[in-house]
């Protein structure tokens, strides 16, 4: 076998090698960087929570605040001044339209 054939068996040998370590090593890759991935986040977050970056869902003001009951709920208000807001927009447009529709008329009418 001269070195040029033998060379060419070689690289074709080498070529198979790599994709074979490829294939049996890329899954693994993925796996370990997604492991790496979710550490780093743990770690985020727990050190958020100990720098009081991240709130728990309990209302740390809640032993200072009156009850519930004791105040009105300014969320309802909000929502109560929405919806009348809503109702007055209505009411103008269907107005508005409203006079649309006898101006319409009259000048149809002549």
């Amino acid at each position: 076998m001269d070195r040029f054939t033998r060379f060419r068996m070689l690289r074709a040998l080498w070529a198979r090698a790599r994709a074979l370590l490829a294939w049996l090593h890329g899954p693994q890759q993925q796996r370990l960087r997604l492991r790496a991935q979710r550490w780093q986040q743990a770690q985020v977050a727990e050190r958020q929570l100990m720098d009081g970056i991240v709130r728990s869902t309990e209302d740390p003001d809640t032993r200072v605040r009156p009850p519930a009951a004791a105040q009105p709920s300014t969320s309802a208000q909000a929502w109560q001044a929405q919806r009348d807001a809503q109702r007055q927009w209505g009411a103008s447009q269907r107005q508005w339209y409203e006079t649309q529709q006898r101006y319409g008329r009259q000048q149809h009418g002549r």
